[in-house]
């Protein structure tokens, strides 16, 4: 079984899975599902808006799945977030065992889920991805960058609000190599709690993009939010995903920005 966070996502899985049972969160919570001999949960997105809307009230795995205990018998690929690090005014990237940070409260979930899956599922994979753009199956992730994108096309005067004066280095995640890592991370079915950090790009300090974006559309405005003029690092290491899966981590921004 994959179980994926939202409607608009089943779609994006079904290029590289196939003979898998296919459903949303909301269908899955609302009973629409059979027992499925499959192996592997893709669960994605965070459950907060489902666990309100069908009075959820335990942040906790038996609160959240209450159906079929048989889930946490299966495989599982959880979909975390580079959130769970925080940003640390260290000079360099951030390893699987770095210290948790959770100062927002999405990061303090996925936190927190992460923690009940190591508990509960047998067999689980962590992948922490950073931030989303690009589309996939007709559905745009909401992000900075999706954003900047928009904007520079409609050629519209717009105001951003960029806090660290520009110096927060960061990468980002192209959404369709994310569904790709996850077919090549099932296909290795490993064994026990596996955590791994996931980037398409190499990183960028903000102030890379933002004068790029200027060139696209003068009429954009950046405004710098008071804070420390100092690079703030929220970038991923990946040497861990890069012993067992074949990609190059090295997309470009621009590129993208600019087609």
């Amino acid at each position: 079984m994959i179980l994926v966070g939202g409607r608009n996502y089943v779609s994006a899985f079904r290029e590289f899975f196939s003979g898998v049972q296919f459903i949303s969160l909301d269908e899955f919570y609302e009973g629409h599902y059979s027992s499925s001999k499959d192996d592997l949960i893709v669960f994605m997105a965070s459950p907060t808006l489902s666990m309100r809307r069908y009075n959820i009230k335990e942040k906790n795995l038996d609160g959240l799945f209450p159906f079929d205990r048989q889930i946490y018998e299966k495989n599982l690929i959880f979909i975390s977030s580079a959130s769970v690090y925080g940003l640390s005014h260290k000079n360099n990237s951030f390893l699987e065992n770095s210290n948790l940070n959770g100062d927002t409260d999405y990061a303090r979930e996925k936190i927190s889920l992460e923690e009940s899956l190591s508990r509960l599922v047998s067999n689980t994979t962590i992948i922490r991805a950073s931030g989303f753009y690009g589309s996939v199956a007709g559905h745009t992730p909401p992000s900075f960058i999706n954003s900047l994108k928009q904007e520079i096309i409609s050629l519209r005067a717009v105001e951003f609000d960029i806090e660290f004066f520009g110096k927060q280095i960061r990468d980002f995640t192209y959404i369709q190599d994310l569904i790709e890592i996850v077919y090549k991370l099932n296909t290795l079915r490993q064994a026990g709690f596996n955590k791994y950090n996931f980037k398409s790009t190499r990183p960028y300090v903000l102030d890379e993009i933002i004068c790029h974006s200027r060139i696209l559309n003068p009429k954009i405005k950046f405004n710098y939010l008071p804070g420390a003029n100092v690079n703030i690092h929220s970038s991923l290491n990946v040497e861990a995903i890069s012993q067992y899966v074949d990609f190059d981590f090295n997309r470009c921004i621009f590129e993208f920005l600019d087609s």
